[in-house]
């Protein structure tokens, strides 16, 4: 498995990584909460609005029945004034009032006088004298009469009334003992008025009594003794209040009068009700019944008021650019703590570099000086001589191997290395690589497997043949060198139409997961001490990754942990059948 370590300065930075999140939520909340409260105080204001111009409506409702209630007054007091009727008088004054123009819905007013039964004819005689042909309907016997005497403008629903008993309809009756009893306007409910007037309509009656004059009707009794009749007035609720509706519609405002209950049965007049999200009913007393004047706003738009969508955008666009700054920040932050974290790193594995190096070069010149010193001496037998002179040898071998590994860093790093790169079969040249290296393995008794192409190929790859040996030689001498005798090194080979892999894997130390991340970095070494069991400048595994770099691959190590072995995955691009490069020195540039 491959392994990554987790510094306190990524745990760190993972802690900051939140900061711009919680920026934005923040930023994100007070635009939302400010957008709520420019939302709440609109509606609170078209409320206020909406409470207003219902008001003004109903106000104008009960305007336009008081004008209506006015002119009937006008009408009762004209018949109150005088003893004896005189019907040019009241035809002129219905005349003079204009109806059709400054009263709209009022359709005409009239008098229909008390009649007891035993006075109808004498009532029907006199009548007649008058110019009145009257004929009262319905016929039947009843205690008391309320035929229509008066009926102006005369039209010919208005004639048609004349001689109708208003007591015969119950409705009306009740109507107009409200009135005679409270001695106040009252009204009916929406009546068909057909069988009084002659034409199909739906209109109200609006009565007043008219009592004796100078008779008191401070009681209930008096009252009842002192009247003589009532006059009345025929209103129509979609005229009369088209004023009404008109204002409520350029107030944006649906509005339906009911009488006494909203169902449908009970509306007299509506200018719709569309879908509203607000909506008022209220009460207002009309000649004695309760109308209840119903208002309804129009359904607003689902959309934000332009105020909240002004806040909305700035605020979102506010929130994203701290966003973006505070992610950018932390971002540099971490960026400027890892960079440092990296140059302390650099600083430390320099210093131990050096300790390190001063010890590697160190221990061969101590040994070749020593031994030269005795061979000056004459300290050494002449049998020994031979072996002295080899251990001299090993050891200059030893540090000129150190110093050539120095001199490649450098040049790779200053990006002077120049590959011979040309078409090189990877079997042979592993096989050739590997086998060099076997005297030093059965010195140390680690067993080095033969070379295990899958499938039996032998790819080809454009490769500088020195420098690929190089890649195999110190992987393999890696194996060796930390495997413990008694173990095994393997190399194997696998291909497929791209890529090349070469593994090469052990069954020695392992590698911890602390320094798994860091296997590859220069002078970096598990074990940096002058005490340490392997020498080494801990060079080898970075001059294997530029190497692998510089042929265009990449290389992957592999660990289970202390003493569970090592693997090595080399993996370069294949040559294809025509060749992927020219033959010939390729000067490459540095990759560290």
């Amino acid at each position: 498995m491959k392994f990554s370590v987790r510094t306190p300065v990524r745990r760190l930075a993972r802690q900051h990584r939140w900061v711009p999140f919680a920026v934005l939520l923040l930023g994100g909340a007070l635009t939302a909460a400010a957008v709520v409260s420019i939302t709440a105080r609109e509606e609170a204001v078209a409320a206020g609005t909406f409470r207003a111009d219902t008001l003004a409506v109903q106000r104008l409702v009960q305007a336009q029945f008081d004008a209506m209630v006015g002119v009937t007054h006008a009408a009762s007091a004209l018949i109150a004034a005088s003893p004896e009727i005189n019907f040019v008088e009241f035809r002129a004054f219905v005349s003079e009032l204009q109806l059709p123009t400054r009263y709209p819905g009022l359709n005409g007013i009239g008098f229909a006088p008390r009649i007891e039964r035993r006075g109808l004819q004498e009532f029907v005689r006199t009548a007649s004298l008058d110019g009145v042909d009257l004929a009262v309907r319905p016929e039947g016997p009843r205690g008391v009469y309320y035929p229509v005497l008066l009926m102006d403008p005369r039209s010919n629903s208005n004639a048609s009334a004349v001689g109708f008993d208003l007591a015969s309809d119950p409705e009306q009756q009740a109507a107009m003992d409200l009135a005679r009893d409270g001695n106040a306007a009252a009204i009916t409910g929406l009546l068909e008025t057909a069988p009084l007037f002659g034409d199909a309509r739906r209109e109200l009656i609006l009565y007043l009594p008219v009592y004796r004059r100078g008779a008191p009707v401070v009681t209930l009794e008096q009252r009842r003794r002192a009247l003589i009749g009532f006059v009345f007035s025929r209103l129509s609720p979609e005229t009369m209040f088209a004023e009404s509706m008109a204002a409520a519609a350029s107030r944006a405002l649906a509005i339906a009068i009911y009488d006494s209950t909203t169902s449908a049965d009970a509306m007299l007049v509506s200018s719709g009700e569309p879908p509203a999200t607000r909506r008022s009913t209220a009460g207002v007393l009309i000649g004695g019944r309760e109308w209840l004047v119903v208002a309804s706003a129009q359904a607003q738009s689902p959309m934000l008021p332009p105020e909240a969508q002004r806040i909305l955008f700035a605020g979102g666009l506010l929130s994203l650019l701290l966003f973006a700054l505070m992610r950018a920040q932390v971002r540099a932050w971490h960026t400027a703590e890892m960079h440092a974290a990296e140059l302390h790193a650099t600083d430390r594995a320099k210093d131990e570099f050096l300790a390190v190096l001063s010890h590697e070069l160190r221990t061969p010149l101590n040994a070749m000086l020593g031994w030269l010193q005795m061979l000056r001496n004459g300290s050494v037998r002449e049998d020994r001589r031979a072996h002295a002179l080899d251990i001299v040898e090993r050891n200059a071998r030893s540090q000129a191997q150190l110093i050539d590994d120095l001199l490649e860093m450098s040049r790779i790093m200053m990006g002077k290395m120049r590959l011979e790169k040309r078409p090189l079969s990877v079997v042979a040249a592993t096989i050739a690589a590997v086998d060099s290296l076997r005297p030093d393995a059965d010195e140390k008794g680690v067993t080095l497997h033969g070379v295990e192409a899958a499938k039996g190929e032998d790819p080809m790859i454009d490769a500088d043949p020195g420098r690929f040996a190089q890649i195999i030689t110190n992987l393999v001498s890696n194996g060796v060198k930390f495997t413990p005798a008694g173990g095994a090194v393997w190399v194997n080979i696998e291909a497929d139409p791209e890529t090349v892999k070469i593994f090469v894997h052990d069954t020695g130390v392992g590698i911890s997961p602390d320094f798994l991340p860091y296997v590859f970095d220069r002078f970096r070494q598990a074990d940096s001490s002058t005490t340490r069991s392997h020498s080494g400048l801990g060079m080898g595994l970075a001059i294997v990754r530029d190497l692998v770099r510089l042929h265009r691959g990449y290389i992957e190590a592999y660990s289970n942990g202390p003493n569970q072995g090592a693997l090595f995955v080399v993996t370069l691009p294949r040559m294809t059948a025509e060749g992927d490069a020219a033959d010939g020195p390729e000067l490459v540039a540095s990759h560290a």
